[in-house]
């Protein structure tokens, strides 16, 4: 980084260093993409505050694609009752993708999804179809195998 390499006393220039740390994690992520191997895991979408129903806007996959395989849903404030989310791909509900989280509970982990989405032309959105009474603060992941 180039504030490793500056006079002592003298200021970085914060932008410039951001815009390198930038191009380093750009770096990363591109080798580490090209291994063609592990797990990702994203979070596509947040949804802060009192539970509604609603949809996410698009997600879109990194351009390598890869396999949807699990789910993360997490609630910081459980509900009263239980909540119904749903995965879609292109608008349309992917095989395995509603998700349960019963009442009382804050985090379920949705395994069992077996889906290749294209980095090129799919797009994912996350649906609340039914908010538990009292529910708070939405956060869902996704997992995709690296192909």
């Amino acid at each position: 980084m180039s504030s490793l390499s500056q006079k002592v006393g003298q200021r970085p220039d914060l932008t410039r260093e951001l815009q390198s740390v930038r191009a380093e994690i750009r770096k990363l992520w591109a080798t580490h993409s090209k291994a063609g191997s592990g797990r990702l895991y994203d979070l596509p979408f947040s949804l802060p505050g009192k539970l509604y129903t609603t949809e996410s806007g698009p997600w879109y996959p990194p351009n390598f694609g890869g396999k949807l395989v699990a789910a993360t849903v997490g609630l910081r404030v459980p509900g009263e009752t239980s909540t119904l989310i749903e995965i879609r791909m292109n608008g349309e509900v992917v095989p395995s993708g509603t998700i349960v989280v019963p009442e009382g509970q804050r985090k379920v982990l949705h395994q069992g999804m077996s889906l290749y989405v294209s980095g090129d032309s799919d797009y994912l959105t996350v649906a609340v179809t039914q908010a538990g009474m009292g529910a708070a603060h939405l956060n869902v992941q996704l997992r995709l195998q690296m192909h």
